[in-house]
């Protein structure tokens, strides 16, 4: 008997959801994820949805029928304007003095009602739920029933709710204390719309049951500790229906598990430790709900760093998908979420390990063992989300070769026989390309050209020098001279491979007696004016051979 292999992480997860879903009396698992359109998401928070969409596929691939939720919490104030944006198409922005002032004075009103930053929306909340949704529909998620909290409260979802709150008010507050020592025995955890300045600082101070009313005052707040918004100081009472107000969100999150008989839902760890201990116990003790199956993801680095404003690092999916296939990044997803992941931006090594995957997919690279194959496998076809799965592996053209042609075609959708024809000089394609072949070379290298204009470091960037000005010239030594004069004189005679090119130029630079960044930086400041650049060997073969030629022999 063979030794049993661990299941799939969204596998194991799906399993549990099936099981948790028939004790329930539940025909559908539910899958769900929320965010807020505080502004431009970035890709630590596709997590959410991501990932809970993997579980409901596999719920589906297990028999059971799965439902994919998420919403949109846009009824939350506004914190902070950040000095960034972007536009529906994802592009960034930066906002003036002037846009700066003019949206922070909307500071703790609900995104709902602050101005949409470009004047394309009824909103702010609806520009960035907008930008989200198409990020998540370009990166192939496409079964997602989407929800507005704004729409939930004024159809009055969440009335009852609000309602089990307020009757078990002082099991709420026994809880929020246990947890919050800023919460006191009158707190409400529910707040108004100011009816006059219309922020969300409405804070409650009496509840009628019988007429439905709460009692407020406009009282300055803060949020999460350092965002504190001011305040009217008006009085008022209102219905506490119809979105004119929301509950905390320490009861806004379990209100919504309930409303959508939510199975599973994943969380960053910052949840676990903050909001989840009281939604825990609210689930059962306010609501009647047993607790729900979570699970938790680790944060991304980028580069090293926590993805921030300060650090200049913060990219949403738009961003992403402008340097890779949408297969590519959403196969980042696929990864076990405990443990901590460090994209790297400058070196897209993302790309070389997908390639790999779909080569062992398609049975053309073998896999260390049977169990890597088989996840490898369950990675790729997850990695196509809604997409369909090609019959065939598409031409996937290597990255570092297509940051180099990148440089050297200006428009990959109109030169493209220009890149094949310099594919066939390097060696690297041989046969014809279908028409789908051609389509992937053409995605690829538009990729790298964005790459190389937005991440690639300085030694991955070049421009060909039209001639070798003489302070250059004459910092070479007559030895790398002499090398590269013996370059000029192979490449002469015959055709090589990119491996023999390679093999070639390092026996040249032993000959003269030099070490290799002494020969390869002298043939870099000939062409390039710089001591470093792509690879060597490649690069040659992808220049005019005739220039190359004349270069090396110091002739212009």
């Amino acid at each position: 008997m063979g030794i049993s292999q661990p299941k799939f992480w969204a596998e194991q997860v799906a399993e549990r959801a099936i099981e948790e879903a028939k004790r329930r009396g539940f025909g559908v698992v539910t899958c769900r994820s929320g965010q807020t359109p505080s502004g431009a998401k970035h890709i630590g928070n596709f997590n959410d949805n991501i990932r809970s969409y993997f579980v409901a596929r596999f719920v589906e691939k297990l028999g059971y029928k799965a439902r994919h939720v998420q919403t949109h919490d846009d009824m939350d104030p506004l914190r902070k304007v950040p000095t960034r944006v972007v536009d529906l198409d994802g592009k960034w922005h930066e906002l003036s003095e002037e846009e700066l002032r003019r949206l922070s004075s909307y500071v703790g009103f609900p995104l709902v009602s602050v101005p949409d930053p470009f004047g394309c929306c009824d909103s702010w909340a609806t520009h960035f739920e907008r930008v989200w949704e198409e990020g998540c529909e370009m990166a192939g998620i496409r079964k997602t029933e989407y929800y507005r909290n704004v729409d939930l409260y004024k159809k009055g979802k969440f009335d009852e709710f609000i309602e089990r709150v307020f009757r078990r008010i002082e099991i709420v507050r026994d809880i929020l204390m246990k947890y919050k020592s800023t919460k006191t025995p009158e707190y409400y955890p529910f707040w108004v719309i100011c009816e006059n300045c219309g922020r969300l600082t409405g804070k409650v101070y009496e509840v009628d049951l019988d007429s439905r009313t709460v009692y407020y005052r406009c009282t300055s707040r803060a949020l999460a500790g350092k965002y504190t918004i001011p305040s009217c100081d008006h009085r008022g009472s209102v219905g506490w229906g119809g979105g004119s107000g929301k509950l905390d969100w320490q009861l806004e999150w379990p209100s919504q598990m309930v409303m959508f008989q939510t199975v599973v839902e994943p969380f960053g760890k910052d949840h676990y430790v903050g909001s989840w201990p009281i939604c825990r116990e609210v689930l059962p003790k306010v609501f009647g709900y047993q607790p729900i199956l979570t699970f938790v993801y680790e944060f991304f680095l980028v580069d090293g760093k926590k993805m921030s404003t300060r650090h200049g690092n913060v990219y949403i999916m738009h961003d992403m998908l402008s340097i890779m296939e949408p297969e590519v990044f959403c196969y980042l997803y696929t990864k076990r979420p405990t443990r901590q992941r460090d994209i790297s931006l400058t070196q897209l090594s993302l790309v070389d390990e997908f390639d790999r995957v779909e080569r062992i997919y398609f049975g053309l690279e073998r896999a260390k063992n049977e169990r890597e194959e088989r996840e490898m496998r369950t990675r790729y076809e997850l990695s196509w989300c809604d997409r369909e799965i090609p019959r065939n592996k598409p031409f996937r053209l290597p990255y570092s070769i297509a940051a180099l042609l990148a440089q050297l075609v200006k428009d990959p959708e109109k030169e493209v026989e220009k890149a094949v024809h310099l594919l066939r000089r390097i060696g690297y394609l041989r046969g014809e390309l279908d028409d789908n072949s051609r389509k992937s070379l053409v995605m690829r290298l538009r990729l790298a050209k964005e790459w190389i204009k937005r991440f690639a470091p300085p030694e991955m960037k070049f421009e060909v020098l039209k001639e070798v000005p003489r302070e250059i010239s004459s910092k070479l030594t007559e030895h790398q001279r002499a090398a590269l004069r013996e370059v000029a004189q192979i490449l002469e005679q015959r055709e090589f491979s990119v491996e023999e090119l390679h093999a070639e130029l390092y026996n040249i630079a032993k000959k003269y007696g030099l070490s290799s960044p002494e020969f390869f930086s002298s043939a870099y400041l000939i062409l390039l004016g710089k001591d470093h650049g792509p690879r060597l060997a490649p690069f040659l073969l992808a220049l005019d051979r005739e220039f190359v030629i004349k270069r090396f022999r110091l002739e212009g």
